[in-house]
């Protein structure tokens, strides 16, 4: 999750096809909540710092068994 738009819908990317700068807007209910999240991205997404789309696409890529 790139921002959250409201209560109901948020903006997702994958740093791939699905950038930052033009991220797809998903209904929350229909997104599937991994448990996990990596410190350093999460920390600066709520800090409002930017984050790349190679550092997301490096991160989903890291994530053991999930295949984005």
């Amino acid at each position: 999750m790139v921002r959250v738009l409201d209560e109901r819908f948020v903006a997702v990317a994958n740093g791939g096809r699905r950038t930052v700068a033009r991220p797809k807007h998903k209904n929350r209910r229909h997104l599937e909540v991994l448990g996990w999240a990596d410190p350093s991205l999460a920390l600066r997404l709520e800090r409002g710092a930017k984050v790349t789309d190679e550092e997301i696409a490096k991160v989903l890529d890291e994530i053991p068994g999930e295949s984005l």
